[in-house]
């Protein structure tokens, strides 16, 4: 099951941007981990890059699972929740169209654990 609305901590601070413009053929990532986290999700405050052709790519930590991908323009947003205690966020773009990037404005997570039903 999914941690409960209550069980997420507010968002914590922690800025992540692009460079504004970004630069063409560039692949960069950064790491935001929360030691004691089950589950994270990734608050973007804004998104503009060229659509299909410069790529944010959001990944678990632990296991390297692409868990989203997208590229164009968005206004905030909160990701899915990733069940990790560490999140990967990769951008990648090409030699063309420069446009304004990304930020990431901080974080949410929580301890939650789903109880474990006991065997008989």
């Amino acid at each position: 099951p999914s941690p409960p609305e209550g069980s997420w901590s507010g968002i914590v601070p922690k800025v992540i941007e692009s460079a504004h413009p970004y630069v063409a053929d560039t692949k960069t990532s950064w790491t935001i981990s929360q030691p004691g986290a089950t589950y994270m999700k990734i608050k973007f405050g804004k998104v503009d890059t060229e659509g299909g052709y410069d790529i944010i790519t959001v990944k678990n930590g632990k296991t390297g699972e692409v868990i989203d991908s997208f590229s164009g323009s968005m206004d905030s947003f909160v990701t899915d929740e990733i069940q990790a205690d560490s999140v990967v966020v990769e951008f990648e773009s090409d030699s063309t169209v420069h446009r304004w990037g990304f930020n990431i404005e901080g974080y949410a997570w929580t301890s939650f654990a789903p109880l474990v039903p006991s065997s008989l």
